[in-house]
């Protein structure tokens, strides 16, 4: 997995209870760097993962995302590889994976299998029919 994702560049937008900065951090040693990313909140005990992120050398745009399309644009605008989260009114043809929600609830590997499947699909064009299949049978 690491072979495939080393060097690609995303962001995170709205991704449901997942939170960002533990996830950027993971996504971080598979070797993908964190463009922007969208935090509803900056918690107290977000200082370490922030801190983490930045000795592995990334020190992304942090932003709270409220308007999807003007969201949407500047997003378009970047050159990323892929984006994680919703976003309504993308335009650009950035490879996405949109629901992380239903990761909500699993816990050790199967939780990590299940979002790595999902980024793999998404970067090999299988995004929206994985997505598909993920919404009638549950988790992927």
């Amino acid at each position: 997995v690491k072979s495939k994702m080393e060097g690609l560049r995303y962001v995170c937008t709205k991704i449901g209870p997942y939170q960002t900065l533990p996830l950027a951090v993971y996504l971080a040693d598979l070797g993908l760097e964190p463009v922007l990313l969208h935090l509803e909140e900056f918690w107290p005990g977000d200082t370490v993962w922030a801190k983490a992120l930045y000795k592995k050398g990334w020190d992304p745009l942090v932003c709270h995302m409220v308007n999807g399309p003007a969201d949407a644009a500047v997003v378009d605008e970047m050159s990323v590889d892929i984006c994680l989260g919703e976003l309504p009114g993308r335009k650009a043809k950035i490879p996405a994976v949109p629901q992380l929600s239903d990761l909500y609830g699993m816990t050790g590997y199967e939780r990590t299998i299940n979002l790595l499947q999902k980024l793999l699909c998404a970067l090999d064009g299988n995004g929206a029919a994985q997505e598909e299949r993920s919404d009638k049978r549950g988790a992927i």
